[in-house]
């Protein structure tokens, strides 16, 4: 007979705005906020976080043109050298939690001449500092292809992670079980379609978790603001720049926009104010301490399986679903925008929690940071009225953002009901 659990989290994510060659600085300025964390959370040990995740890359910057330019900041053998491990094990020790960190790594492939591999790596890291887990980039973006880096020739994958003492067993009363989740790491472009190249309604990444069902989804990422200048940009670099640098003067902020000064959301209030799509794909660089609603929505868009959807029983019903499963893919899949073969929705009545930590700022002057960073939970509730795939739909919890532009911590209680 299986038992409802349910599990009681703290959870929280760190937004940075690293620079190239400023590692140093970047780790000062973590340390210095977590100390700000505890003083707020009157160093009562109780209401520190279980698990703490960073961005992508979370102390380097991401614009790296090279193999020997992003040399000096990857990892490499065990992973347990440079400051990223370094940095999350004296975290995981201080808070007695889980930390995810991003960073790249160094593989030596001594099946093949001792070929050196670059991967985008993110680090779980436990409560003794010693290394959990480890997930490689999957699918890739522009930027990781100039310094060479290779995709995860396992491509998406979950892992079992133990809470102890968080769970209670709904069906018998039993408090303060151990219990463990299935747990999914993700990095960036991993949720995009392949290549941009995809089907857009594959849904790569989300679909793989509800397939393996994954029940904690943690994305670290430097995914971009719309003003952001890349090789889809309308405007000429230069252009980006000047619109950037006059905003940036309008708000007393240097070049790579704000730094140091740490916003702290921690009151577990919902505090995001869902709204529909905006009708514009270009949202200026401004309201810095609003988060970026465009990309918030186009990240709920991309996990638009876990979300309650009216048309999947007219897919259901058409015989779509077959069909589209046997059509080629970047995974193997058995489920088509949420439908499997015997339902309409695989993931009706069930619930999972996705984490989303993005850097903040400014690098070379126009690449533009989206920040946002967030914590959202799909409770699988079906709606006959669902048709926004946004922020409006009641099927997706928001419950905590930072904000586009600024650094800061996000501390949420979390809670998940989980069949056992």
């Amino acid at each position: 007979m299986s038992s409802k659990i349910k599990v009681a989290l703290k959870v929280g994510i760190i937004q940075v705005n690293p620079q190239i060659g400023e590692v140093e600085k970047t780790v000062a300025r973590v340390w210095n906020a977590l100390e700000e964390l505890e003083k707020k959370l009157n160093y009562d040990e109780s209401l520190y976080p279980d698990l703490l995740v960073f961005p992508e890359f979370s102390l380097i910057g991401y614009h790296f043109e090279s193999k020997e330019q992003i040399r000096p900041y990857a990892a490499t053998g065990d992973m347990k050298n440079g400051p990223s491990y370094e940095l999350a094990a004296k975290i995981s020790k201080k808070f007695n939690c889980y930390t995810v960190i991003g960073m790249p790594e160094i593989y030596i492939d001594h099946n093949d001449n001792d070929r050196e591999i670059f991967y985008n790596s993110s680090l779980m890291v436990n409560k003794e500092g010693e290394i959990l887990y480890r997930y490689r980039k999957s699918f890739l973006y522009t930027q990781d292809y100039k310094w060479g880096c290779e995709e995860n020739p396992e491509g998406y994958q979950n892992f079992d992670l133990e809470f102890k003492g968080k769970g209670t067993n709904l069906t018998t009363g039993e408090k303060n079980i151990d219990v463990t989740l299935k747990t999914g790491l993700g990095l960036c472009m991993d949720m995009s379609p392949y290549k941009f190249k995809s089907p857009f309604h594959d849904y790569e990444y989300s679909t793989w978790h509800l397939d393996h069902g994954t029940e904690l989804m943690i994305f670290s990422m430097c995914w971009l603001h719309s003003s952001a200048f890349s090789e889809m940009s309308e405007q000429t670099a230069e252009e980006v720049i000047e619109d950037i640098e006059e905003n940036l003067k309008l708000r007393n902020l240097p070049p790579i926009g704000s730094q140091g000064d740490f916003t702290f959301n921690l009151d577990n209030d919902d505090d995001i104010e869902r709204i529909a799509n905006p009708n514009t794909t270009k949202i200026s660089y401004t309201n810095l301490k609003e988060p970026d609603m465009q990309n918030i929505n186009y990240w709920i868009l991309r996990f638009s399986p876990f979300v309650s959807m009216n048309i999947r029983q007219e897919v259901f019903d058409s015989g779509l679903v077959e069909s589209q499963l046997n059509k080629p893919s970047q995974i193997r899949r058995s489920s088509y925008i949420g439908c499997t073969i015997e339902k309409p929705w695989g993931f009706e009545d069930k619930q999972a929690i996705l984490l989303l930590a993005n850097r903040c700022g400014i690098e070379q002057k126009c690449k533009v940071f989206a920040g946002s960073s967030n914590i959202m939970k799909f409770n699988g509730k079906y709606q006959e009225t669902a048709y926004g795939m946004d922020s409006t739909n009641e099927s997706v919890e928001l419950l905590g953002g930072l904000t586009l532009g600024y650094e800061g911590i996000l501390l949420r209680d979390v809670n998940i009901t989980v069949n056992r």
